[in-house]
């Protein structure tokens, strides 16, 4: 995504489709800040990605809620099929996770992401990111 791009959520968003990809988001989900660093320059980014091997599911959850992309993976394990996520980062990633954080059940979820958005926000305090991706 491009610096100062803007993330709009589908507006038929209803709540029995969210509440279902907060369940999955609990399941097959995660959340992390990550650093970025290029010579002297360094910046937080924030991703949260949904793996999964069936595509159409992914699809589903991209088309009800209006961002986000997927890529494939190979699977290195027994069955060597494909591993698919949908993916999104910072601003996109904020927009979801303010979303589906009220209707989160899982306590180690609810860790996860309130600690990667304290860990980019304490980042950007009183700072414009240089880049988001």
């Amino acid at each position: 995504m491009r610096k100062n791009a803007s993330v709009k959520v589908n507006k038929n968003l209803s709540l029995k489709n969210l509440m279902w990809i907060v369940g999955f988001f609990e399941g097959e989900g995660s959340t992390g800040c990550y650093d970025i660093k290029v010579k002297k320059w360094r910046w937080k980014i924030l991703t949260t990605c949904i793996a999964q091997k069936e595509l159409y599911i992914l699809k589903w959850i991209r088309k009800v809620l209006g961002f986000g992309y997927i890529n494939r993976q190979n699977n290195i394990g027994f069955n060597k099929t494909y591993i698919y996520k949908w993916q999104v980062s910072s601003p996109g990633s904020i927009v979801f996770l303010g979303l589906i954080l009220p209707h989160l059940k899982s306590h180690k979820k609810i860790y996860q992401v309130n600690k990667a958005l304290k860990q980019y926000y304490r980042f950007y305090k009183n700072k414009i990111p240089c880049y988001q991706k």
